[in-house]
């Protein structure tokens, strides 16, 4: 009985001697990207205390392209801190150009080594990041872009 005791006081010292966000929710990997419009992005230069939402897409991605029209739509139901960072990957500078005319938003240009960094295995992939950039959600394939004021008010 008295070992027992003696374990869970020292399992319970060491669950309040840690601070359980830091060690539940991993740092997102600062990255460097430039727009199309040619503007420089660093997430951990330029975005400082701010939640940010990052989407992975492309242009061919139906699903990608759905969400690209519905974040229009959202853009107004987020927090006003929050940074939106649109990132195609697979895609030519000339057709995001081109896209570009018609979309109310930056994008970014990412390459496979950011893909490979944050785990981009399907398209499109959205990370919710609180004011320390530590990831709070992902969405892996089509989510309903109503979803994402939700995941980051519950951050903020």
């Amino acid at each position: 009985m008295k070992k027992l005791f003696f374990l869970l006081i020292t399992i319970t010292s060491l669950a309040c001697a840690t601070n359980g966000t830091e060690d539940i929710y991993p740092k997102a990997t600062n990255f460097v990207v430039r727009g199309v419009t040619g503007n420089r992005l660093s997430l951990k230069e330029d975005l400082v205390d701010r939640p940010v939402v990052i989407i992975f897409w492309a242009t061919w991605c139906e699903p990608g392209i759905q969400l690209m029209e519905e974040l229009s739509k959202i853009k107004g139901k987020l927090p006003k801190e929050t940074a939106v960072i649109t990132i195609a990957l697979g895609d030519t500078w000339k057709t995001l150009r081109e896209y570009k005319k018609h979309a109310p938003f930056e994008i970014y240009y990412g390459g496979k080594w950011l893909a490979n960094r944050y785990k981009v295995w399907g398209m499109p992939t959205i990370y919710v990041l609180d004011k320390q950039h530590r990831i709070r959600e992902k969405f892996s394939g089509y989510v309903n872009a109503k979803k994402i004021p939700a995941a980051v008010r519950k951050v903020i």
